[in-house]
């Protein structure tokens, strides 16, 4: 089978072992290098030829020691998979230090093999687009995507700027080349540069080989970059050259070297705004925004809710191994209700806890949990003042007073005989305020002299009457498993 993606490594001093592994990868469509020892796989590097995994074989034996952490510390980011004979002892927790994913006994099952290689790539996430405003951007979407332009996602957070680069990269004319990410908010910014453009050996410390960046990478494909909004200033000088030169320099590098591939920004930022503030280049502001593609929020797209939402309950049925679910009416009609200011990443996460929660094959609206509850407003509240809201008042409601009797008027009690009212004690922030009040205490003033033991008695129970007895649910609230809330239960005596 023939692929255009890099060849996985496999580095070893057994070449009988590493021959037939070979074999495996090849016929589960991974094109296999064999390399003799550490020094061929670094050479290897050092000429830049690029490595999509590495297998490097494992043992007890002090030189199969070094060879694994040598090139466990070469690879970087590179996935490294281990594989020993079966009669091979092998550390697991030395394993796990030195940073090997998995450990292949050999002679390894095709099944195993394919797994793995499987593993390498992230699966690619479907586009559900029913809704006319999401309908007309794939449109748009389709029709750009032929060209060489770079493209500028824009959208709020979780509404599927990512997907929409795949799109962008699948209905091209590079859909055969590589679709390589960065989040440039998720690495620091010391090590951003390395990680776009890659570095030669020795360019600082830690620098074993040579590596290339995500630029190099993508070569022939498309380069996503995530985030493109909180990239340093300093490093979107050097990456505007990139993009323009279609040339970058390695760190600790002598030369340019050129490189062909599409570039897709994303940024939940409004980068014009940035641009004001000075925080971003408006020269680099224009030369991504050739092609600008602004995503509507979920809220705008109600008619996504529904498919969305079938569909992600699906994925974690068969994700957790359970029958699959339908969504009740109710439930739907609460999803669609709601504004979804975390958009789709919220909605997924809503429908995975309503999976794991249902205890039924119908999702209920009761199983339709909103983290966000009511909105900033109860999220500004104090734990105290949301605890209050839970539970019911120990003490019971005053009644209403009754109505007023006329009564002859007293004599006024002699001073000698009137009641001394108590003093505050000293120091006590009631002596600042004089004598003290009748109105009984609220909010959180409600559980002084309760204990912390009696506090959670009384939350565990006002939780569990809320969810009409269902404990699975009240076990979820509450963010406690279901053997401690069973174990609670029968401590109280419920």
């Amino acid at each position: 089978m023939a692929t255009n993606r890099p060849p996985v490594c496999l580095v070893g001093a057994t070449r009988f072992d590493m021959e037939n592994l070979g074999l495996l990868l090849r016929r589960v469509g991974a094109a296999a290098v064999v390399c003799d020892g550490v020094q061929q796989f670094l050479a290897r590097l050092d000429a830049g030829e690029p490595c999509r995994a590495v297998f490097v074989e494992l043992g007890a034996a002090r030189d199969l020691r070094d060879l694994a952490e040598r090139v466990c510390a070469a690879a970087g980011a590179t996935p490294v998979f281990g594989f020993a004979r079966a009669d091979r002892d092998v550390d697991a927790e030395w394993l796990v230090s030195i940073g090997v994913r998995e450990l292949v006994r050999l002679p390894a099952g095709e099944a195993l093999v394919r797994e793995l290689v499987a593993s390498l790539d992230e699966p690619v996430p479907e586009l559900i687009a029913r809704s006319p405003e999401l309908q007309r951007v794939v449109a748009m979407v389709d029709r750009i995507a032929q060209s060489a332009a770079p493209v500028l996602v824009i959208g709020e957070t979780g509404t599927g700027k990512e997907v929409i680069a795949r799109r962008v990269h699948q209905s091209s004319r590079r859909a055969d080349g590589p679709f390589v990410s960065i989040n440039c908010a998720a690495i620091p910014e010391q090590l951003l540069e390395s990680e776009l453009f890659g570095h030669e050996k020795g360019a600082f410390t830690g620098a074993l080989s040579r590596r290339l960046g995500k630029f190099e990478e993508a070569a022939g494909g498309t380069l996503l970059l995530d985030e493109i909004g909180e990239m340093d200033l300093r490093l979107q000088a050097k990456l505007l050259r990139a993009i323009q030169e279609r040339q970058i320099d390695r760190v600790g590098g002598r030369g340019p070297i050129s490189v062909d591939l599409r570039i897709v920004a994303t940024t939940n930022r409004d980068l014009m705004a940035e641009v004001e503030a000075r925080r971003f280049r408006e020269d680099l502001y224009y030369r991504l925004n050739v092609i600008n593609v602004e995503l509507p929020p979920l809220r705008e797209r109600p008619l996504d809710i529904a498919p969305l939402a079938e569909h992600f309950v699906l994925k974690h049925c068969a994700r957790n191994a359970m029958p699959p679910k339908s969504i009740d009416p109710s439930a739907m009609a609460k999803l669609e209700a709601f504004a979804w200011p975390g958009n789709v990443r919220e909605l997924e996460n809503t429908m995975y806890r309503a999976v794991l929660i249902a205890d039924t094959a119908r999702i209920d609206a009761d199983d339709i949990v909103f983290t966000r509850h009511q909105g900033a407003a109860l999220a500004n509240r104090s734990y105290a003042e949301r605890i209050a809201q839970t539970i019911p008042a120990t003490r019971p409601e005053p009644s209403a007073p009754p109505a007023p009797v006329d009564v002859p008027a007293l004599p006024p009690t002699p001073a000698s005989l009137a009641p001394e009212p108590c003093a505050p004690e000293p120091g006590s922030p009631n002596e600042a305020q004089g004598a003290p009040t009748d109105r009984p205490p609220d909010g959180i003033g409600a559980f002084v002299g309760l204990s912390i033991a009696d506090l959670e008695e009384q939350l565990i129970k006002a939780t569990l009457e809320h969810c009409y007895g269902n404990r699975t649910r009240a076990a979820t609230i509450l963010g406690i498993s279901i053997q401690t809330l069973r174990n609670k239960l029968e401590r109280y005596g419920a």
